[in-house]
C-alpha cells in the first residue's frame, strides 16, 4: 500500500504503508508496492508547477520595482515634473499587470518561462525616458 497527502493539488509525503494502515485525515491510500511519481499523485503538472514559480519571482521582482519607482513618483509630483509622474504611472500600470500579459503558452521549462517574463520586463523598459531606464538600471545591479 502507499500513503500520501496533497496540498495545492501536489502530492507529497509519499511512502510505503502496511496493508491494515488507517490514513490520517486529507491523506490518501493506493493499492501498489512501488512508489510512484509525484507527478501521477498530483492534480497540477510540472508545467504548472514552473509557471507558478515563474509568476511568484516575477510578482517578487514587482515588488522591489514599486519600491523604487514609488518614491520616484513622489518626486516627481513634488516638483511638479507631471510628465515624469505620469510615465511612473504608465510603467507601474505595465508592472501591475505583467503576471497576466506575459504569454508562457506552449513553453514547458523554467528557464523558457524566465526568459518569457524577462523579455516582458524588457518590452516595458525599452520606451522608457532616460531617467527611468536609469531607474531599472540601478534594480539590476
Amino acid at each position: 500500500m502507499i500513503s500520501y497527502s496533497k496540498t495545492n493539488g501536489r502530492a507529497h509525503d509519499i511512502r510505503l504503508v502496511s496493508d491494515d494502515y488507517v490514513p490520517k485525515p486529507n491523506e490518501f491510500v493506493i493499492a501498489g508496492e512501488v512508489l510512484p511519481s509525484v507527478a501521477s499523485l498530483s492534480d497540477i503538472s510540472e508545467v504548472d508547477d514552473f509557471k507558478a514559480q515563474a509568476l511568484a519571482e516575477a510578482r517578487q521582482a514587482r515588488t522591489m520595482f514599486f519600491a523604487r519607482f514609488d518614491g520616484l513618483q513622489a518626486s516627481a509630483n513634488t516638483t511638479g515634473n507631471t510628465a515624469l509622474a505620469l510615465e511612473i504611472e504608465a510603467v507601474k500600470a505595465a508592472m501591475r499587470s505583467i503576471t497576466t500579459d506575459v504569454d508562457l503558452t506552449g513553453l514547458t521549462t523554467l528557464p523558457q518561462m524566465r526568459v518569457a517574463v524577462l523579455n516582458r520586463w524588457k518590452a516595458i523598459r525599452a520606451p522608457l525616458s532616460t531617467q527611468l531606464k536609469a531607474a531599472f538600471a540601478a534594480l539590476d545591479s
